[in-house]
């Protein structure tokens, strides 16, 4: 069965997108079976659920179409399932990997993901269920109440943020609800943050928060599909292997394995939820 990770963000635009771009992309195109060796690990899907509209066919030079107003209009006829995001998404060439694009306007967007969402996602869990192996990432952008019910059917959920002070302090105030919506989740920090990382999960009560560091370099290359000019140990691609490494470790265990326990948060170093020490 197809896995699904969720990427939202709680406020502001804190590259939400660009980091589902890079999961999906960069997700491994093998996986590893005790048995056998490495496998197949199945097609990579982007799909955008933003209701303010799509970047990555404009980020790419591609149609909107096919794209999620497809998908939704083929669920709204109660077309004949199977693997119905695949059927309505178009290549992203140099990863292999696909994208189900969202139209700009936040209007159409907003339309399509609504409908997914009032179908009850059956759509999206029969497209997971109908393939072997794989993963199909969703960028739902900031989450509201319709885009925090992706969480529930979600493996996994990728929070994006800021790494400034007022920004935490809206993760803390909004990290309960989403923990409990979520199979399991981790926080995907941007950018300069004045914490360590494992002072932030600590607090929060998560057992991973990922330093993502600001390269606009490596930002446009991800969204231009070519290969960065900088590369390393401390570089935004090594984040990102981590981040997908961590994510993987956790949707590959069975669902009972994958709850954890979590202690309830304090305010994070002093901080309230208008951001003051």
């Amino acid at each position: 069965m197809r896995r699904m990770v969720v990427v939202a963000s709680l406020k502001g635009a804190p590259g939400a997108t660009t980091t589902a771009l890079a999961l999906a992309t960069r997700w491994p195109t093998v996986a590893s079976d005790p048995a056998s060796g490495e496998v197949p690990a199945g097609v990579r899907l982007l799909l955008e659920a933003d209701p303010s509209g799509g970047d990555v066919a404009a980020w790419r030079g591609l149609s909107h179409s096919p794209g999620l107003l497809d998908l939704a209009g083929a669920v709204r006829h109660g077309s004949d399932p199977g693997d119905l995001i695949a059927r309505w998404a178009q290549s992203l060439a140099e990863s292999g990997a696909s994208l189900v694009a969202a139209p700009a306007s936040a209007a159409q967007a907003r339309a399509g993901s609504e409908l997914l969402a009032r179908a009850s996602f059956a759509a999206v869990r029969a497209s997971n269920e109908a393939a072997v192996s794989g993963v199909l990432v969703v960028d739902v952008g900031r989450l509201g109440p319709v885009e925090s019910s992706w969480a529930s059917v979600a493996d996994a959920l990728v929070l994006v943020t800021r790494g400034g002070v007022d920004a935490l302090a809206h993760v803390a105030a909004g990290i309960e609800d989403l923990k409990a919506a979520a199979s399991w989740m981790c926080l995907a920090v941007v950018g300069p943050c004045p914490y360590p990382m494992a002072e932030i999960a600590r607090t929060l009560g998560l057992d991973r928060v990922q330093h993502l560091p600001w390269d606009p370099d490596a930002v446009d290359a991800i969204r231009c599909g070519r290969s960065p000019r900088r590369r390393g140990r401390r570089s935004l691609g090594a984040a990102l292997e981590e981040l997908i490494r961590e994510v993987r470790r956790h949707i590959e265990l069975p669902g009972a394995a994958r709850q954890i326990e979590l202690s309830p948060p304090s305010p994070l170093g002093g901080i309230d939820k208008g951001g003051r020490r």
